[in-house]
């Protein structure tokens, strides 16, 4: 059996590599190729293209990748028309998978997509490709299945693998002691995304944020995981440039472990802030995207929170900021609260827990098996 998969950046390259390892084990003999990075890889996935190409985010930041984007696709339209997989999963990067799923399925071949997305929140009208496109979508959230279920398109709730990979009782002490934190002195981790173009709008902002922090809290600490040796360089270029006075540390991968030993987090929105919530870790979420991208995303997003511990919540428990709405100062503040007021720290990490008991485990399982036994029945059906 020959499955492909597609994951376009980090988060993807997680949540493949936990699909790889279920999906083995209802079938040891899968094949898995398309694109990933080197978690999925090192599950034995043979990546034809490096996955860092497909790493862009929004309208404008795609417009200048899109020759090189549409190449990729066609080349993997014509690999697959080849060698026909008996399915294409696609995982997370929608805009560029469910075009090429569309594709695929008009030839035959099985597909779904993994990690919904965000048609709940703007550009609804999306729908109706998606259900040409895919034959089943696997949901990381239920509120996204109850979306499809009004919709007629076939979907089923998985649940989030970091449930999984993050347990309910936790040890900070022995993440500071690993990252080797002196007592009393106050931490901040900071991490302003996966991508380069994410850090390069991002991090000049959590830096700013931080500056205003350090002169309430003078002996402050910013730890910064970063993801790769060209996010680490970008990082240590923006530092030099804009962060003169601050005490930083770039650490390779271990974001799970900075943002547990920490005492608060700065973060760009994304699987980031459900992470943070998972580890019962206050936060202020921040996110900006080009000129562009705001004006357009301004007319057709239909909800009101952005971080997913908000959208889980459906109401305001973490600090948000975004694109125009981004005031350093203001962050700076919340993240002094968060840091130095106990009781406030204390009853946000307890709307956390309550948030945590919303999403279910076992989401790499649960999703090999409802694609599996989906394509099965459809293959038995002719």
């Amino acid at each position: 059996m020959h499955i492909a998969l597609l994951a376009g950046e980090a988060s993807g390259d997680q949540l493949g590599a936990e699909l790889i390892k279920a999906l083995r084990k209802r079938n040891p003999c899968i094949r898995f190729d398309g694109v990933g990075g080197e978690k999925m890889q090192a599950q034995g996935f043979n990546s034809l293209i490096p996955m860092e190409e497909f790493s862009v985010m929004g309208i404008s930041e795609v417009l200048w990748r899109l020759p090189k984007l549409l190449r990729y696709r066609n080349q993997l339209i014509e690999q697959y028309q080849s060698s026909l997989p008996n399915a294409f999963i696609g995982i997370d990067s929608p805009d560029f998978n469910l075009r090429l799923a569309g594709r695929l399925r008009e030839i035959g071949i099985y597909t779904a997509q993994y990690v919904s997305p965000s048609v709940w929140a703007w550009r609804e009208n999306r729908i109706e490709t998606i259900k040409r496109s895919c034959d089943l979508m696997l949901t990381l959230f239920e509120f996204e299945k109850q979306f499809y279920d009004k919709h007629q398109m076939p979907a089923v709730y998985c649940g989030h693998p970091l449930v999984d990979l993050i347990p309910a009782e936790l040890n900070p002490a022995k993440a500071k002691a690993r990252l080797q934190h002196e007592p009393g002195r106050p931490y901040l981790a900071v991490l302003p995304g996966s991508r380069q173009s994410e850090v390069r709008k991002m991090l000049p902002v959590f830096i700013q944020t931080a500056r205003y922090l350090q002169k309430k809290l003078p002996n402050l600490v910013l730890q910064v995981p970063v993801v790769n040796q060209e996010i680490r360089a970008l990082a240590t270029k923006l530092f030099a440039q804009q962060g003169s006075g601050l005490t930083f540390e770039l650490i390779d991968g271990d974001a799970k472990q900075v943002m547990l030993a920490c005492d608060s987090v700065l973060l760009a929105s994304g699987t980031a802030t459900l992470e943070a919530m998972l580890l019962q870790k206050p936060m202020v979420v921040a996110y900006k995207v080009s000129r562009v991208t705001a004006t357009i995303a301004k007319r057709l997003v239909n909800v009101t929170h952005f971080s997913l511990p908000n959208l889980l919540a459906d109401h305001p428990v973490v600090p948000e900021f975004i694109q125009d709405a981004i005031n350093p100062h203001e962050m700076a503040h919340e993240l002094y609260q968060q840091i130095t007021d106990a009781s406030h720290r204390n009853a946000l990490v307890a709307r956390l827990v309550q948030i945590r008991r919303k999403v279910r485990g076992h989401a790499a399982e649960n999703a090999a098996k409802a694609v599996y036994q989906d394509m099965m029945r459809k293959e038995l059906m002719g």
